[in-house]
């Protein structure tokens, strides 16, 4: 019989989700969405718009090259760019080591999650992402956005 593979608890709110994972190793590939990848052990690895990147945490903006490379726990967020989740981060660039210091409450409601996996856990996680005060909308987004009628 072999050995049973565990799952990698997946947490989807609106504009956005959360992946926990033992272990994570990916090619180079792309997102529209933004990413936010944090190692729950150890610093991870992450080859970012062809440069590399060792962290605790790493950001990647939409539509930008990125590989994760992390043989302990990882978790990996993404998240709308333009919801306020993200917005609230206040990240400006195509991304690279995420100041998690800065994030207090993030850390703490992402440790609690990683320890005890649960539904309340996640909406926590998001709500501590949501609790800054937003970047304004792009203003082209802004535009877009305006009825015309």
């Amino acid at each position: 019989m072999s050995k049973p593979v565990p799952r990698s608890p997946l947490y989807l709110w609106e504009g956005g989700w959360c992946m926990l994972a033992p272990h994570l190793h990916n090619r180079p590939h792309r997102h529209v969405a933004a990413s936010l990848l944090v190692g729950l052990a150890a610093p991870i690895q992450v080859q970012l718009a062809g440069h590399a990147v060792s962290a605790d945490a790493v950001w990647a903006a939409p539509d930008v090259d990125q590989a994760l490379s992390s043989d302990g726990p990882v978790a990996v967020l993404h998240l709308d760019p333009d919801h306020r989740a993200w917005r609230a981060l206040r990240l400006q660039g195509p991304g690279g080591e995420f100041p998690l210091a800065a994030h207090p409450d993030f850390v703490a409601a992402l440790r609690a999650l990683a320890a005890a996996p649960s539904v309340s856990g996640a909406l926590a996680l998001r709500d501590a992402l949501q609790a800054g005060e937003p970047r304004p909308l792009d203003h082209r987004v802004r535009a877009a956005c305006v009825s015309t009628s």
